[in-house]
């Protein structure tokens, strides 16, 4: 579409500013001073220009309804508009001024009590959709370089807690789903189709139907995981750590680029201390594995009474810890079903607890990897 305006050159900033943001949504504008240059005839070109418009804003101050060459713009127009109903005419009143006769049947956008407002009425009614005034721009605009500062602040103080010494690491489930390992709908999953195929001999033969069996008992009757987690604990009674292990591993789960930013960070350097601590909510030994393929010293704290040597970067399993390999002893529990959660919920002393109480008390801890707020939420 475009769009003629009609103004007193008194009025140029303002409808310089009204034409920015015609043609910053996709205005055809036509304005004398963008199209006449000079050598030009005026005349012609401005009549040239109310001919092809679609549309003219009339910019209503008193220095416009005192000029006469703008009162004879007005007119040509009017009368053309009485012979075609598609041409619209915009009144848009800055200031107090004696409305020209006619253009008083008109409903005028009123810019006397601001811009922004005034401007989006004005781009609805030609047709603009999604329409961004320039003071929202500005505003956006403002938005985003405060979110790009405030990134860029967090970032440099992290940097300095972990030059400090000062930082840990808090793992959730997302560092061990990015690298293959089951989230915990698929592993419970897992879990009930092979309790299945030990409680119900004579039940589905092959693999896929079983999965198919837990999961439509768990899309029908819709148990809490927590629920399931018990029955499963249950069902397996001494197997039950070892099972949990093999469907852990089932998928050979290695590495991902999360982990290799986590193992980044675990790296000794010259210029800056190691990083303090891991806490993990995991199970696996994921961090470990790839700890150990760069030869960064470790050690994976899961029951109390470990502790790791000054050289070693403690990882704590504050949920319990299954390595892939070696023997499973009464140390290596697992926070999984809903008696194991109750017990460390109503026990503030316990030892998975005060390491949380202490890490996020004593030192900056950096969250990663949460799939899920309860991550947290449910270890106090």
């Amino acid at each position: 579409m475009r769009v003629f305006i009609s103004y007193s050159h008194k009025d140029k900033r303002f409808t310089r500013k009204l034409a920015d943001v015609l043609k910053a949504n996709g205005i055809d504008v036509w304005i004398d001073e963008l199209v006449i240059s000079p050598g030009d005839n005026i005349i012609a070109k401005i009549e040239e220009g109310m001919q092809s418009a679609e549309a003219i804003i009339a910019v209503l101050s008193k220095s416009y309804v005192a000029s006469k060459w703008a009162m004879q713009e007005l007119s040509v127009f009017s009368a053309r508009a009485l012979s075609e109903v598609s041409i619209r005419i915009i009144p848009a009143l800055i200031e107090d001024c004696d409305v020209p006769i006619f253009l008083r049947d008109r409903l005028y956008v009123d810019f006397r009590s601001g811009f922004d407002s005034a401007i989006t009425r004005i781009l609805a009614s030609l047709g603009v959709v999604g329409a961004v005034s320039p003071v929202e721009e500005e505003k956006s605009t403002r938005a985003e370089s405060g979110k790009r500062s405030s990134l860029e602040y967090h970032s440099k103080k992290l940097s300095r807690h972990l030059q400090d010494g000062e930082l840990t690491l808090v793992c959730g489930a997302g560092v061990s789903v990015a690298a293959g390992s089951p989230t915990w709908p698929v592993l419970l999953n897992e879990l009930l189709s092979n309790l299945i195929r030990r409680k119900l001999p004579d039940g589905p033969s092959e693999a896929e139907d079983r999965k198919k069996l837990a999961h439509f008992y768990q899309e029908y009757f819709s148990p809490s995981a927590l629920v399931v987690a018990q029955y499963l604990k249950n069902g397996f009674g001494d197997d039950f750590l070892e099972t949990v292990r093999r469907a852990l591993y089932a998928a050979a789960p290695n590495s991902s680029d999360l982990l290799d930013a986590i193992v980044d960070l675990c790296r000794p350097q010259r210029s800056r201390e190691s990083l303090n601590s891991i806490i993990t909510f995991n199970f696996d030994d994921l961090i470990e594995f790839n700890l150990e393929l760069n030869h960064i010293k470790h050690c994976p704290i899961f029951s109390e009474g470990h502790k790791a040597d000054r050289s070693e970067l403690p990882i704590y399993h504050v949920h319990g810890y299954l390595p892939r390999t070696g023997a499973i002893s009464s140390q290596h529990t697992i926070v999984f079903s809903e008696d194991a959660y109750h017990s460390q919920f109503i026990d503030p002393f316990s030892w998975s607890n005060l390491v949380q109480l202490n890490h996020l008390s004593h030192n900056v801890c950096l969250l990663v990897g949460l799939r899920d707020c309860n991550e947290i939420s449910r270890s106090f």
